[in-house]
């Protein structure tokens, strides 16, 4: 029954996170497209993970009372919306809005779905579940970026994003017949830790940093890249075609994550993967060939794919499960600012000294966090 659970988690993942990633490029597009500039687009996709700051924390209580499977289908509700707002209201405050309804989908989906993959796995598979869980976020990196950009070409940005409308559809239904295999009994202890105890446990503040380091290389190079794409010249299809270069890479890590953990360890994997991530950053403003960026997007794609599986790993290795549910959504709560913030502040960097400093910043950054890493072994 656990195998069925986490494949029916997996599926809908991909019908999820397809429509998000190409979702978030046509919004991009889109904005640019309606005249907006860098600081402007930067507060659209900073509006995508404002529900992540304002509900990652009522999420934990929510899915404990009404169960995983209301909010599910109530995000993917949001999501459907979402698609096809613009439709009917073309304009760049609607595009904020449909970008709000995104970011509850995506707080809807994304901590339930990981506390599920934590409560059905035995530790002996929890390795290979939230690696398969990855391997599935990286066929959606591959997938929606270039359906996107293919789509925008051939018809247009705003009937591009209903070509998604039918995979929230289908999450919806799937989630109405499947959906009541999910629900989870949480086991009482003696002693159940409360919210302030789990903040002052310094492993979750350590995880919840090195999650939003992460978040900031997973926020910023789907974003600036096709600002860069786009002052470089390049054509939608294009630059969805090289942000779908990192799907690949993400494709590859998972298949032998679990191998790579059990020799280095996941704090070792995860300072590699940073500084894999901040060589990208660093080099992509020297190379405008779409062949070189197709290539450090593959290596991005590689860098970012650890960050999601081994930050759960840990906290549901190190923690206990009702602690690690809490992490979930502090986590969240991280990434959610992060997101919600560099957008819109490095977009403001990029208006006033140009994309490459953005780059650069973001770059510095990776390597600090990777440093800090590897320099903190676990115990």
């Amino acid at each position: 029954m656990a195998d069925r659970r986490i494949v029916l988690i997996n599926v809908f993942n991909f019908l999820t996170y397809t429509t998000v990633t190409g979702a978030r490029v046509i919004y991009t597009l889109l904005a640019l497209e309606l005249g907006a500039g860098s600081l402007e687009v930067g507060i659209i996709t900073g509006g995508m993970q404002v529900a992540l700051v304002l509900f990652s924390i009522p999420v934990i209580a929510a899915s404990e009372r009404w169960g995983v499977r209301a909010l599910l289908i109530t995000g993917a509700i949001c999501g459907a919306t979402s698609l096809v707002l613009p439709v009917f209201f073309t304009s760049l405050p609607v595009v904020m809005c449909s970008a709000l309804l995104f970011g509850m989908w995506n707080v809807l989906t994304f901590q339930p779905t990981q506390k599920l993959v934590g409560a059905f796995s035995r530790p002996e598979d929890r390795a290979r579940n939230f690696s398969t869980y990855a391997f599935v976020a990286g066929t959606t990196i591959l997938f929606g970026p270039f359906i996107a950009g293919v789509s925008i070409d051939a018809i247009g940005h705003v009937p591009a994003l209903l070509v998604f409308l039918p995979l929230p559809l289908v999450a919806i239904a799937l989630l109405v017949l499947r959906g009541k295999s999910l629900a989870v009994r949480d086991k009482a202890p003696e002693h159940t830790p409360k919210m302030r105890e789990t903040l002052a446990d310094p492993v979750v503040w350590k995880l919840i940093a090195v999650s939003s380091v992460s978040a900031m290389a997973f926020e910023l190079y789907p974003f600036f890249l096709p600002l860069y794409g786009h002052a470089a010249g390049l054509s939608a299809s294009t630059i969805g075609a090289i942000i779908s270069a990192a799907a690949f890479g993400s494709l590859s890590l998972p298949l032998v994550l679990p191998q790579l953990v059990r020799r280095a360890g996941e704090e070792r994997v995860m300072a590699a993967c940073l500084a894999l991530c901040g060589i990208v950053f660093a080099l992509t403003p020297f190379t405008v060939n779409p062949w070189v960026l197709g290539f450090l997007s593959f290596l991005y794609g590689v860098g970012i794919a650890s960050s999601i599986p081994v930050t759960a790993m840990m906290a549901f290795g190190m923690l206990s499960q009702v602690k690690a549910n809490h992490f979930l959504g502090l986590r969240n709560l991280g990434n959610g600012v992060t997101r919600v913030l560099a957008p819109p502040v490095f977009g403001g960097i990029a208006a006033v000294g140009g994309l490459a400093l953005v780059f650069w910043i973001a770059a510095a950054s990776m390597g600090v966090a990777s440093v800090w890493q590897a320099r903190k072994p676990r115990g």
